[in-house]
């Protein structure tokens, strides 16, 4: 028997929900607890998404972040919050085996990856994220409506985010290990 621990999804009380890439790789339940007309609260009913099965990412999300595996590399053109009110500028966001790389028209950014990166989605919104922990600082990011239904999606480029993320983590731990014989 799996064992497992339930987490209650912040934000999450509207009757629809959005499945994100936080999502995947989780076993995705709603609790309802009824009431009847004379407000009198029924037994509390757990009813599991997915007949009951982890989430997982749909084949062209997946293959999209194998490639990106294999190649050691993904690019994707978003837009960067500029920490003004709410303003974006167009980017090339680079994902790399040890951190990424922001082009924006001016300027250059490289950031790597650390133990303490950590890529977060905005309940209720399918186009923003944001990643913490590079340089100590949040990096906003938007996919532009327009490609958010391609494989430009936010979560796939979350998900291979958080693939290098544990993969630069795993190496470093490695590296460190072997200095220790």
């Amino acid at each position: 028997m799996e064992e497992w621990s339930a987490n209650y999804i912040d934000g999450a009380k509207q009757p629809t929900y959005l499945v994100t890439a936080d999502d995947v790789d989780t076993y995705l339940a709603v609790e309802v607890q009824p009431i009847d007309n004379r407000k009198r609260k029924g037994e509390i009913v757990t009813i599991f998404a997915n007949e009951h099965r982890k989430i997982v990412c749909d084949p062209d999300t997946h293959d999209h972040i194998r490639k990106a595996m294999q190649a050691g590399y993904a690019e994707h053109r978003l837009s960067l919050h500029t920490g003004f009110l709410d303003i974006y500028e167009p980017v090339t966001l680079v994902i790399k085996k040890d951190g990424i790389t922001i082009k924006a028209v001016n300027t250059t950014i490289n950031e790597k990856f650390s133990p303490t990166t950590i890529v977060s989605i905005p309940n209720g919104n399918p186009v923003e994220f944001s990643v913490n922990g590079l340089g100590s600082i949040e990096r906003r990011f938007r996919v532009e409506q327009e490609l958010a239904a391609g494989i430009s999606s936010r979560d796939a480029i979350v998900v291979t985010i958080r693939y290098f993320i544990k993969q630069a983590v795993e190496k470093t731990k490695t590296k460190k290990k072997g200095l220790f014989f």
